[in-house]
């Protein structure tokens, strides 16, 4: 079986096996699941704070999970809240309503690197985790931005990355 290369030059097949892809992919098809991931993105901030992510999700997909993932550990030089929510509008929480990513916290690796909280089980301090809004629109017949935001609420925020994501199915 030939190895297939799918690049800005097209489709390539070369000697080998398997399914390399070089480029962003969007495949609209029923039943088709998949994650969308936002680049990683620093939360440093002086003072308190918003940073906002986003990722688009294709056609017909209905979100089965959404979440952030502590990419670099976090650091605090005051003790503070660092929430998390997740919107259909920058800022927004019509998704999922903010949770504690960690609270009252300071110091260094307030919220670790590889530490995650999300909707499927990830939790921030203590259980605190994403939870679906009550009656919030899971799917949307056109391509659609889901928008994530990080916020502080006092102090700086001395070091710290983060990615964002959101799996689906389209249906």
């Amino acid at each position: 079986m030939p190895k297939v290369e799918i690049s800005s030059k097209g489709l390539i097949q070369t000697t080998g096996n398997g399914l390399q892809i070089d480029l962003p992919v969007t495949l609209n098809s029923s039943g088709l699941s998949g994650v969308r991931y936002s680049s990683e993105t620093s939360i440093i901030k002086t003072g308190a704070g918003n940073t906002q992510m986003s990722v688009v999700v294709p056609p017909g997909a209905l979100l089965t999970d959404v979440g952030v993932v502590c990419t670099d550990g976090v650091d605090a030089s005051t003790s503070l809240t660092v929430t998390a929510k997740v919107g259909t509008a920058a800022g927004g929480a019509q998704i999922c309503a903010a949770a504690n990513f960690a609270s009252a916290a300071t110091g260094t690796d307030i919220i670790e690197a590889g530490h995650a909280i999300s909707t499927s089980g990830a939790n921030g301090e203590g259980a605190a985790a994403l939870a679906f809004v009550a009656e919030c629109a899971m799917r949307a017949t056109a391509a659609r931005t889901v928008h994530f935001t990080i916020t502080h609420d006092t102090g700086n925020l001395t070091s710290g990355k983060v990615v964002c994501y959101a799996a689906y199915a389209v249906v």
